[in-house]
């Protein structure tokens, strides 16, 4: 058995189903956001460049405090 994180799966669907829709999150009177795997993919890289150009490495401690958004779930994806 290997040891595989989330972001190796987030990976693999990404690269298998990259348009495959992954997360749907209805924000009410603001809409709906859907996002595929491939978009969740290349946010997450985004997201973990600009922490990591900031100065966060591993073993750093990051409050996040966001409502249920997608962007909470990228950030969380980007920290790990």
């Amino acid at each position: 058995m290997t040891d595989r994180t989330l972001v190796d799966l987030l990976d693999d669907a990404a690269a298998h189903h990259p348009e495959r829709e992954a997360w749907t999150f209805d924000l009410g009177g603001s809409g709906v956001v859907r996002l595929t795997y491939g978009e969740i993919a290349d946010r997450t890289r985004t997201l973990a460049g600009v922490l990591a150009s900031r100065g966060v490495g591993s073993g750093d401690r990051v409050g996040v405090m966001l409502g249920n958004h997608p962007e909470f779930a990228l950030v969380w994806f980007a920290l790990m």
